[in-house]
């Protein structure tokens, strides 16, 4: 028989998540998405109840929306969690329904497409440099794995014996400033508006970006 937890930590728990908002993150990937956002969540000590991150929808940006719908129809439903922003991250790159997706979620209140092209991996880049160099199939190599190339060699320059999610979080401030920048000046690839999610959150926690 499960212990029903006392009135106090019911309520205490409850304030919590009515003091900040509360916050769906709908990855693409199941690995490297979630893995960076609830790195960055652990990081800077932020109420996990309050941002639940998920990775496990399918690639293709159609599931990554009907998968956050689904998520949050279901959540108010049950009177759980009211989910005051929904965030939907997914790739450009090749998917064939990726523009469908991003009109969807335009036109649904409170959701928010998070875009990266061609991939989330520019946003890691974005953290070292700036750059407008745009990325395309080149030979046997697609355009993602040639920003996945790129990032890694800059994460065994910069990140030799640390965690290179420790070292991303170091330059955070930098790739908030170089991809509003880019976005300033209508650079479409490279491109990513991660930068959203992160200064949401912040911004709502209170916490200074250096």
């Amino acid at each position: 028989m499960s212990k029903r937890q006392p009135k106090n930590n019911l309520s205490r728990k409850s304030k919590l998540l009515r003091q900040y908002k509360n916050i769906l993150i709908v990855c693409e990937g199941e690995v490297t998405e979630p893995n960076y956002f609830k790195s960055l969540i652990h990081k800077y000590k932020i109420n996990a109840a309050n941002v639940q991150i998920i990775g496990k929808c399918g690639s293709a940006p159609m599931s990554v929306y009907s998968t956050a719908v689904e998520l949050y129809r279901v959540s108010k439903l049950k009177g759980e969690v009211e989910y005051d922003k929904v965030y939907c991250v997914f790739d450009k790159d090749q998917h064939p329904t990726y523009q469908a997706a991003v009109e969807s979620i335009r036109q649904k209140k409170n959701f928010e497409a998070i875009l990266s092209d061609p991939c989330f991996e520019v946003w890691y880049l974005l953290h070292f440099t700036q750059s407008s160099k745009p990325f395309h199939k080149k030979g046997s190599k697609t355009a993602s794995q040639q920003v996945k190339s790129e990032t890694t060699k800059l994460l065994k320059q910069y990140a030799k014996n640390e965690n290179h999610l420790s070292i991303l979080h170091q330059n955070l401030g930098t790739a908030i400033s170089n991809a509003k920048q880019m976005e300033s000046r209508g650079i479409k690839n490279p491109y990513t508006n991660v930068y959203k999610i992160v200064e949401e959150i912040f911004e709502d926690h209170k916490i200074a970006i250096s």
